[in-house]
């Protein structure tokens, strides 16, 4: 009999974002600063995470939680703003993909062997509640 299973992950700071590599020709070079974003995934997934890499089929959420800023951006609607108790998209860089490449990536041979294991994927990109502290908020399903 198999058994659902779930694991949270709660990065603290500003969520990190995957940069493109770099290369001189013959060597690519992970960009520094997605080196201490994964780094720093890494670290804190080992605090929670205590078990093997999984094996299987993983469904993952990935809720990336940014610093509300203090002036209106010109993309959210005055109501909004001034309703902001709770948290609200954030419309503007960096893009999705890249937020959730930079987890996936950083989550190989930790919670996973592979990120190709992640079947299936929800992302949410917001500004946190006024308040309260950036973080990344990452869920993870699987079956044992």
């Amino acid at each position: 009999m198999t058994e659902n299973r779930l694991a949270t992950i709660v990065i603290p700071g500003t969520p990190g974002h995957w940069r493109r590599s770099r290369t001189n020709g013959k060597r690519h070079f992970m960009a520094p600063k997605s080196r201490e974003e994964r780094d720093r995934i890494i670290i804190h997934t080992r605090r929670t995470w205590t078990g093997k890499p999984v094996q299987g089929p993983v469904s993952v959420s990935i809720d990336a939680f940014y610093r509300c800023p203090k002036q209106r951006p010109a993309c959210i609607g005055k109501e909004e703003w001034q309703n902001r108790e709770e948290p609200f998209e954030k419309p503007t860089r960096p893009d999705l993909d890249n937020v959730a490449k930079q987890v996936l990536d950083a989550l190989n041979g930790v919670v996973w062997d592979d990120d190709s294991q992640v079947c299936d994927l929800r992302i949410r990109k917001r500004y946190a509640a006024r308040d309260s502290e950036p973080a990344t908020l990452i869920l993870i399903r699987w079956e044992e």
